[in-house]
C-alpha cells in the first residue's frame, strides 16, 4: 500500500466516524499522522500546531502507533481512532481541557 493510500483511508475513517459517532462536530482541519511511541496505540495532541487562523487553519493532531497497530484488527485501528477522537471532543467540547499525561 502506498502511503498516500494509507493517509486517504486514515482521513477517510476519521470522516466516517465523525459523522457517525460525533454529528461532524470536530474539526474538519485536523494532522492525522502515524508514528511510534512506546507504550501507545496512539495519541492526542492539542494545540501542537499554533492557534486558531494559523497558516493551515489546524491546531491539533491525533497519532497511530504503526508498530502498536501491526498484528492488530481494523476495527481495533479504528477503535484506537475513536477513542483518540474523544480526546478531541473533550478539549473542543468538554467541561475539562485534557491534561497533559491524562487518562
Amino acid at each position: 500500500m502506498l502511503s498516500r493510500d494509507l493517509y486517504d483511508a486514515l482521513c477517510s475513517a476519521y470522516e466516517d466516524l465523525n459523522a457517525s459517532l460525533f454529528g461532524d462536530t470536530l474539526p474538519s482541519q485536523i494532522v492525522l499522522t502515524y508514528q511510534p511511541k512506546a507504550k501507545a496505540y496512539g495519541f492526542f495532541e492539542k494545540s501542537c500546531w499554533g492557534v486558531d487562523g494559523s497558516a493551515f487553519g489546524v491546531e491539533h493532531q491525533i497519532t497511530l502507533n504503526p508498530y502498536a497497530m501491526r498484528n492488530r484488527t481494523r476495527l481495533d485501528h479504528l477503535a484506537t481512532l475513536a477513542h483518540e477522537m474523544v480526546h478531541l471532543w473533550q478539549k473542543c467540547y468538554g467541561e475539562h481541557d485534557p491534561a497533559k499525561a491524562y487518562h
